[in-house]
């Protein structure tokens, strides 16, 4: 049967044969992963009897854990998440918003153990013009200001003023305890600009995943990254960019499919909550 953790260190388990982690975004609770880890418990427990157990860790970024600085580097958040995957290799890695954009840096840089990403609407630097220049002006309105709500304003604009106003207190809350880390984390992950010749060499299978409610730029960012590195683009209808905490259920289920192909469901076969 799968295992869960609730942070990515799966070193308590016994040979999973594949490790999902999942990956939050910037200024965003780890906490609104809950629903879709308890999906893929779900998805995943028609697992043959006797099969190695599957381990869903939550990977939760220095800056966010109580205990450490935010990173320094885009590179440094990187080897955190190599570090991760060293202990749980191998790995599929999952991540929404700041968390895509770090799986699909991870994949681009061929890192060892990663069999397979699925990333929900990564930044993908100016070869998506639209998208970059959305984060850009919303990252120059962060950097003008150092008082906390222009963090929470950064958050609020990333994800939608609908879905911000809809997330639990708590979630909210995590954003405004975790100001400093927004702060130090938007210029890393705005920097991020890979060539369209790092894109077409990557080997690493990878889905990305785009909210069918999002806005086009977050589309057309899907699409650069289909011609230029061949990735599978799916919409999870229903969704923006928190599809993870809107529809987890349809989430759990192209995760899943990314395992296991064969595992793949029509589209709107499963049925959501509503939020």
């Amino acid at each position: 049967m799968p295992t869960r953790t609730d942070h990515a260190d799966p070193a308590d388990h016994d040979q999973p044969a594949v490790s999902i982690t999942l990956l939050h975004g910037v200024g965003l609770a780890p906490g609104l992963f809950d629903e879709l880890v308890d999906g893929l418990l779900d998805e995943l427990a028609d697992e043959p009897t006797g099969s190695s157990s599957t381990v869903v860790n939550v990977a939760v970024r220095r800056g966010y854990d109580g205990r450490s600085l935010p990173a320094e580097t885009f590179d440094d958040l990187l080897a955190d998440v190599a570090a991760i995957v060293d202990r749980a290799a191998p790995t599929l890695l999952v991540g929404v918003s700041g968390g895509a954009t770090l799986a699909l840096a991870a994949a681009l840089s061929a890192m060892p153990g990663v069999v397979g990403v699925v990333a929900h609407e990564p930044l993908v630097g100016p070869l998506a013009a639209e998208l970059h220049a959305f984060v850009s002006t919303s990252a120059a309105a962060l950097a003008a200001s150092p008082e906390p709500a222009a963090a929470l304003a950064f958050v609020e604009r990333l994800v939608g003023a609908d879905t911000w106003s809809r997330l639990p207190a708590e979630a909210r809350a995590f954003t405004e305890r975790h100001v400093d880390a927004v702060q130090a984390e938007v210029p890393l992950f705005l920097a991020f600009a890979p060539s369209a010749e790092q894109l077409a060499a990557c080997a690493v299978p990878i889905v990305v995943t785009t909210g069918a409610a999002s806005p086009p730029a977050r589309h057309a960012a899907a699409v650069v990254l289909e011609r230029l590195a061949g990735v599978t683009v799916r919409a999870v209808a229903g969704a923006g960019h928190l599809c993870h905490w809107e529809r987890p259920a349809a989430f759990a289920s192209i995760i899943r499919s990314a395992l296991d192909p064969a595992s793949d469901p029509a589209p709107d076969a499963r049925q959501e909550r509503t939020t």
